[in-house]
């Protein structure tokens, strides 16, 4: 039996799902088993060999493996199933203000979208030079976040708001620190996308393990995606699984019997 993370983020949680109906496409064998509300992508329960599987982005990743607040130590029994791509872009706007810069000096309330983990935001926030505390009252934050994904509705927000470019320092930074990275999302693209549009991007997302997590049904996992790609597909997310590059930038290493498995089909040499 595979325990899967609970309770995780809803864009991460479609590509659990869609681990979970590749799993039992492959007749075998899975559970959800929750994780503390403090945990969001399950990372520590995971470390600590509470539940099996997660899903996080490669960021997210990375600053658990590191040790980065909010997890009190480096997180180094996680290791990689495989790597999952999907683009999903962090729009940041606001009703309040007219730019980011109009924040400087002081600590700005953000708003998040159901759903979506704001430690993300304010990671990027921080590297744009702006300080931000969390609320829940969308109609006071200073500023809003949302989580492009596909064919799910825009927050209300994204209609009367204002919606800002990643500052070109902060898309710098960003990307040394954190190795997020930028693209455009083009007018038209939604009805409230009026002028092209500099965004961050979360391309890159690790489906994570532990480092006691059995050789066989690491391999099994990685098999069930392989043989049955349309089950992350038909998520709302569509999260692909694409066996040329799922083993490259995972942020931990990769775990010994999903590498066995790569390496027998000849995806790894």
């Amino acid at each position: 039996m595979i325990r899967l993370a609970g309770g995780i983020p809803a864009p991460w949680r479609d590509a659990l799902d869609g681990i979970h109906e590749a799993v039992r496409l492959a007749r075998e064998s899975a559970t959800e088993s929750a994780v503390p509300a403090d945990d969001a992508f399950g990372l520590l329960a995971v470390d600590g060999a509470a539940t099996d599987l997660t899903v996080a982005p490669r960021e997210e990743v990375d600053a658990a493996q590191r040790g980065d607040a909010p997890y009190p130590r480096r997180l180094d029994r996680l290791r990689s199933i495989c790597r999952l791509t999907q683009p999903h872009s962090v729009l940041i706007g606001s009703r309040r203000v007219a730019s980011l810069d109009a924040l400087a000096g002081r600590v700005a309330s953000l708003a998040v979208a159901e759903g979506f983990d704001a430690r993300i935001v304010n990671a990027l926030l921080a590297r744009c030079g702006v300080a931000a505390r969390r609320t829940d009252d969308d109609a006071t934050a200073d500023l809003l976040a949302w989580i492009l994904r596909p064919h799910l509705a825009p927050p209300a927000w994204a209609a009367d708001g204002r919606l800002f470019d990643a500052p070109r320092d902060g898309a710098d930074r960003a990307m040394r620190d954190l190795g997020v990275r930028t693209g455009t999302l083009r007018a038209g693209t939604f009805p409230f996308v009026a002028r092209d549009i500099v965004v961050f991007r979360l391309t890159d997302h690790v489906v994570v393990t532990h480092v006691g997590f059995d050789r066989e049904a690491a391999a099994r996992v990685v098999r069930a995606l392989d043989e049955h790609p349309a089950a992350l597909a038909s998520t709302s997310t569509g999260f692909g699984f694409h066996p040329a590059s799922a083993w490259r930038e995972t942020a931990v290493p990769v775990h010994v019997g999903a590498m066995a498995y790569a390496r027998e089909r000849g995806h790894l040499r």
